[in-house]
């Protein structure tokens, strides 16, 4: 993905680091909040504890909605993709760190929906909006 810089310098991959929320059963549980143990910034985390700090091109804490998320993580690949270019998201971390929560989210909730009914959601506006009798589209996914 390409990262608009404020040197207007061009970076093909950019790490992102997303802190999602409490699902029921941890806040039932009392799990320690995420706040408690690390300092957030947008460029990245710290662990207050030990002051270990980890940069981040850019950091999501567990406040941080669905959209935010996908209109810094998406926005700019999805334009590129309907420029023709390839464009890859990819979610990785452990079990139960979020990615399904990352990607997918709640598809009945239009507030929480993930990055990827997010995504099909604009292909689809797009190819719509520009459609004329002189263009053809064929969207496939793998």
């Amino acid at each position: 993905q390409r990262l608009h810089m404020s040197q207007q310098e061009q970076v093909n991959i950019q790490v992102v680091g997303r802190f999602r929320p409490f699902n029921e059963r941890e806040i039932k549980l009392g799990i320690v909040d995420a706040n408690k143990i690390f300092g957030f910034s947008e460029n990245g985390i710290e662990v207050k504890e030990t002051k270990k700090k980890f940069p981040l091109n850019r950091c999501f804490p567990p406040s941080s909605t669905q959209e935010e998320v996908f209109s810094h993580v998406a926005a700019q690949p999805i334009k590129d993709l309907l420029q023709g270019f390839n464009a890859t998201i990819f979610a990785y971390g452990q079990t139960g760190a979020g990615k399904s929560w990352s990607m997918m989210g709640d598809i009945s909730s239009p507030q929480n929906r993930g990055i990827i009914p997010r995504i099909t959601e604009s292909i689809f506006q797009s190819a719509e909006k520009n459609i004329s009798e002189k263009m053809d589209f064929s969207i496939g996914c793998s």
